[in-house]
């Protein structure tokens, strides 16, 4: 069965070791923003939330998202800065998205 978007949430925030109240903050501390842009990323890449739904899950407006994607999908270009992160992606993608989806 796969998982909820709310799992999917959980996950990355044991994964970054934040909260998800800490998700849905305004704050812009690197590692609570990297995290909540990996919510987005999979949430929208992975479960075709449209980027206004994924916005709604972690108080963020559209276009907020949109950046969030775009962000974590450059992680790509710079694998040794990102090595970390990428990894998490990973990790979350086998254990949770993998089986087809």
């Amino acid at each position: 069965m796969r998982p909820t978007a709310l799992e999917i949430m959980k996950a990355v925030a044991k994964a970054y070791g934040v909260t998800l109240e800490d998700l849905r903050s305004h704050s812009r501390v690197a590692r609570l923003a990297t995290a909540r842009a990996v919510v987005c990323y999979l949430l929208y890449r992975y479960y075709n939330y449209s980027l206004k739904d994924v916005g709604r899950m972690v108080l963020r407006d559209h276009s907020s998202v949109m950046h969030s994607v775009r962000l974590v999908e450059g992680f790509c270009l710079w694998p040794k800065m990102y090595a970390t992160d990428l990894a998490i992606i990973e990790d979350i993608k086998q254990k949770y998205l993998s089986d087809g989806q």
